[in-house]
């Protein structure tokens, strides 16, 4: 935390128990802090409406926003995963642009007196044009080269030393362990940026990213982040409550927090809340705020801006004077009640994934306890904010979280006719473009609407929409951070990335010791194929299944993934070996042993099912079984690691080494990938299946399933031809040998 209080202009006190900020203008001072609520100054009802003209104009300025971004996220804590890591999921769902590229932003030190850019919210390809934020974005790489470079829309006091990260569209992890995961959100207000007709400074983007560069801790990105949208003003996503706030899941080796931000446009100085999750419990946010009560005096739980409440009783969100159902107590304030604006899209599009996750989770206990059904997911708190797992939760459990398309309930989305003949899961947009335009793709507007704006006399198009699952085939990447307080940082953090969409990707682990990024992750523009890019590989793949045999080519997919993931680990594994060797010599391997079971192989505890396959990284990877040069650490440099004071030196060649080794897996997995899109295209082309092997016969007709060609009315289509030709010999065509035969047709 020191690497960034020094800079922060705000009256600070002890950071462990929370920030004390001065009341900003426009609202009244808080006067009482009680255990469950605090009272406030009341204003009366005529001022309110008085005050509220803003946050009705609000609401009607923004009656057909653009389709927002939706990601699922999931936060496992320590005592709830197999190994004691902290795990944060987050699932990158764009939209017909996304910018697939990773970057690795390598630790700088500043000058003093130095400013550091703030950077506007840029999510569709390019995000970034410039060496700002690392070798990822410079100029003409996967964009045009006269691509202009992006201009900063302020800058905030920059500090003396800034950590290495991993980012794509927001922070992912640093080099400290410190994980992020998002998810947007609706919410009451709205708010533009600078340069952009409004005030505020701050994305959740940018929040995140600076986040990365200045704080090893959750707590500690909390309070900077807090701070920061407090000071400087925070605009969401997409400026319409569809995406106008925002939800961050933040973990390091320890414990991990769910972080609420909500717009308010009138003070620019934005509201929000950050509840700690349980030690044992995982918590999912599907693009609806789950915080509800509130308890301000917790701080060892609870985190909040100091306008929290004072801004939800001036604008009637919360009265603290009403009474609940049964009149005894005052109603307790639900930040998610009076914040959120509800679920975006269509009903259930938020809830049905908290209760699929949950399902995950703990299956007999949300099948007990948990509806799919509910009337308003804002008003009725169906779901908990986090459940025990019922049992310690692996990476391969996560993996398969994000792959789940509801399968074996009753919105499996494989099932039906919307899933066709061959099952597939993925549901596009119901409303295409119009005209090159997309304006027709804006929440609630189809192309029958548009059609009835130009023909009113038209009869009004019915309401549609598709189920909403976890697993999305628009999904620009997934990352699974996995935080490990017992290994050095270099190798304890670990970032597990999956390009494209979940249920058609492999996860790569990247430690967060490299140094750099395998080429692959940072190239990917939508408009082009390219072959080097692990994004469009995975992309091509699945792409291929979804046009032909789905139902079988998932399959051939599944099996990749599980051969590819449990190498993956495998990987892993002798990367920490070799690098505690290199680091304390024969004890750090014994620590490691202890611990991970690094003895060669991997039966099952560590989250993959079977065996890692035998002599993969030394076959594959050049490794010998003595560690090669990884035992030299002279040229050390010396990080202030918490949670691993015992690691103190690592040196050029281990992190060369880890970098050498991440690189060369993910650039195995993906020339497999590309080889596997070529496989299934010979297997399943043109409705027949083959063997692939070269050898057996090809051709085999399997066709459609019965039920679908019922669905389809098969029955119903082209009738049999007319009866062939009657002749004196029968019914049909005669042939050559039935005329010598009979003698039909011969002259007398």
């Amino acid at each position: 935390t020191r690497a960034w209080c020094a800079f922060v202009p705000l009256p600070m006190t002890d950071f462990r128990d929370g920030c004390s900020f001065s009341t900003p203008r426009g609202l009244p001072a808080r006067t009482h802090v009680s255990r469950k609520h605090v009272r406030v100054t009341v204003v009366s009802r005529a001022k309110t409406m008085r005050r509220g003209v803003l946050f009705a104009l609000v609401f009607a300025c923004v009656s057909f926003p653009n389709l927002a971004h939706a990601c699922s996220t999931f936060l496992v804590g320590a005592g709830a995963s197999h190994d004691g890591s902290v795990i944060v999921s987050h699932s990158d769902d764009g939209e017909g642009n996304p910018d697939a590229r990773l970057s690795f932003v390598p630790a700088r030190d500043h000058l003093p007196g130095a400013r550091r850019p703030v950077w506007p919210d840029l999510e569709d390809n390019p995000r970034f044009v410039g060496m700002e934020r690392g070798t990822t974005y410079e100029p003409g790489r996967s964009v045009p080269p006269d691509a202009k470079p992006t201009k900063p829309i302020g800058f905030i006091p920059q500090i003396n030393h800034t950590f290495g990260y991993h980012e794509g569209n927001y922070g992912v992890l640093n080099e400290k362990q410190l994980g992020i995961g998002e998810s947007t959100c609706s919410g009451r207000f709205v708010a533009s940026s600078i340069g952009n007709g409004g005030d505020a400074l701050f994305c959740v983007n940018e929040l995140s990213r600076i986040a990365m560069e200045r704080c090893a801790t959750a707590r500690c990105a909390v309070l900077l982040m807090g701070s920061l949208a407090f000071q400087f003003g925070f605009y969401g996503a997409s400026g319409s409550f569809e995406g106008g706030s925002e939800t961050l899941l933040i973990g390091d080796t320890t414990e991990g927090w769910v972080m609420h931000f909500v717009p308010y446009p009138e003070t620019n100085a934005a509201v929000w809340v950050a509840k700690r999750v349980p030690h044992d419990h995982v918590t999912v946010v599907m693009n609806m705020f789950t915080i509800r009560e509130v308890d301000l005096e917790d701080t060892d739980n609870f985190l909040a801006s100091p306008n929290l409440l004072d801004v939800a009783v001036k604008h009637g969100l919360w009265d603290p004077q009403a009474k609940d159902h049964d009149a005894s107590k005052t109603t307790p304030f639900d930040f998610t009640k009076a914040f959120s604006a509800g679920e975006y899209a269509h009903k259930f599009y938020s809830g049905r994934r908290v209760w699929g996750g949950f399902r995950l989770v703990n299956r007999e206990w949300t099948d007990a306890n948990l509806s799919p059904e509910y009337d308003d997911l804002r008003l009725d708190a169906p779901y908990p904010f986090s459940v025990k797992p019922a049992k310690k939760v692996t990476l391969a459990d996560v993996f398969k979280w994000h792959r789940d398309w509801y399968q074996g309930t009753d919105y499996d989305l494989s099932k039906g006719s919307a899933g066709g003949p061959f099952g597939v899961p993925d549901r596009f947009t119901a409303a295409a473009a119009i005209n090159g335009t997309r304006d027709s793709q804006a929440r609630g507007t189809t192309n029958s609407r548009e059609m009835e704006k130009k023909d009113p006399t038209k009869p009004k198009p019915k309401w549609g929409a598709w189920e909403r699952s976890i697993a999305l085939h628009r999904t620009t990447y997934t990352h699974v951070t996995q935080s490990r307080g017992w290994l050095p940082s270099e190798i304890g953090g670990v970032m597990w990335i999956g390009m494209h969409a979940a249920h058609g990707t492999v996860f790569l682990p990247t430690p967060c010791g490299v140094s750099s990024l395998f080429h692959g992750l940072t190239v990917g523009n939508a408009t082009v194929v390219d072959r080097t890019s692990t994004w469009w590989a995975h992309r091509f793949v699945m792409n291929l299944a979804r046009g032909m045999r789905f139902d079988l080519a998932i399959g051939d997919i599944r099996e990749a993934q599980m051969e590819w993931e449990r190498k993956g680990e495998g990987v892993l594994k002798e990367m920490e070996r070799l690098f505690l060797l290199g680091t304390v010599g024969d004890e750090g391997r014994n620590i490691g042993s202890t611990h991970l079971g690094v003895d060669g192989d991997t039966d099952g505890n560590d989250g993959f099912s079977g065996r890692t396959p035998d002599g993969y990284a030394h076959r594959k990877l050049g490794l010998t079984k003595g560690g090669g040069d990884t035992n030299e650490t002279k040229g050390g440099e010396t990080f202030e690691t918490e949670g691993a004071s015992t690691f103190e030196t690592v040196s050029t060649s281990q992190t060369a080494m880890i970098t050498r080794l991440t690189e060369q897996h993910a650039r195995l997995v993906t020339e497999h990938w590309w080889k596997l899109g070529d496989s299934l295209m010979a297997k399943y082309a043109d409705g027949f299946v083959s063997a692939n092997d070269g050898k057996s016969e090809p051709g085999l007709s399997v066709g459609y399933p019965d039920w679908w060609l019922e669905a389809v009315g098969y029955a119903d289509g082209p009738p049999p031809p007319p009866d062939p030709p009657k002749n004196g010999f029968g019914v049909g065509i005669v042939g050559r040998r039935e005329l010598v035969k009979t003698g039909w047709g011969a002259s007398d």
